[in-house]
């Protein structure tokens, strides 16, 4: 196993990712990408997902689901064996797209064209089957917004900083106390920090 990579089980190929990640014991299918300083401890990720940077998945989840027609007879998969199905996707081609900074509770399920908003939290065992905002709190099944993690003007300059594209050793630099401190020095950093273009490594 790559270095960058951290599992109990490989991934099936190909997987690309923004060293470094864990997969800890998830079954990974072909296609999915991730990136730098995100992990899943257990579950599902379908081909064709993408897991942005700094993202915490937990025990038990699901990402991206099988599809059976039903407005046909049956919902058997044998009787469409062959046949390619129509699968709901993101605006941008992608199964499910997890932004950055996601927190993802245990047991969650998250269903095909579902674009997660950066800085969101997913409720344990929820069930989501619509977008979910930036920095939007959701529980329950199917899930609901419960309420923001910060206020309009805390989210807007967050979302300013774009600080998941900043250099990671200078992030790790900042001990982190209140939101305000943690903006003060997010707006400090130069621009010329970011590291916007990944090295995505495929294996």
């Amino acid at each position: 196993m790559h270095p960058g990579l951290k599992g109990f089980v490989e991934p099936k190929s190909p997987f690309f990712f923004e060293p470094p990640v864990s997969i800890g014991k998830a079954d990974i299918r072909p296609g999915v990408q991730m990136g730098m300083h995100s992990y899943i401890n257990d579950g599902r990720l379908e081909s064709g997902v993408y897991i942005g940077r700094y993202c915490s998945i937990g025990n038990f989840v699901s990402i991206g689901t099988g599809h059976h027609d039903m407005s046909l007879m049956s919902t058997s998969s044998w009787f469409t064996s062959g046949v390619k199905p129509s699968v709901k996707k993101t605006k941008d081609g992608c199964l499910v797209r997890i932004l950055n900074d996601v927190w993802i509770g245990d047991k969650a399920i998250i269903m095909n064209g579902v674009t997660v908003g950066n800085g969101a939290i997913i409720g344990a065992g929820a069930v989501v089957t619509k977008d979910v905002d930036h920095y939007s709190i959701v529980t329950g099944i199917p899930a609901k917004h419960l309420k923001y993690r910060f206020s309009p003007e805390i989210v807007a300059r967050l979302m300013k900083t774009r600080w998941w594209e900043l250099d990671d050793q200078l992030l790790k630099t900042h001990v982190l106390t209140d939101i305000e401190s943690s903006l003060e020095f997010l707006e400090s950093i130069s621009h010329t920090a970011r590291t916007v273009q990944p090295k995505t490594i495929k294996v």
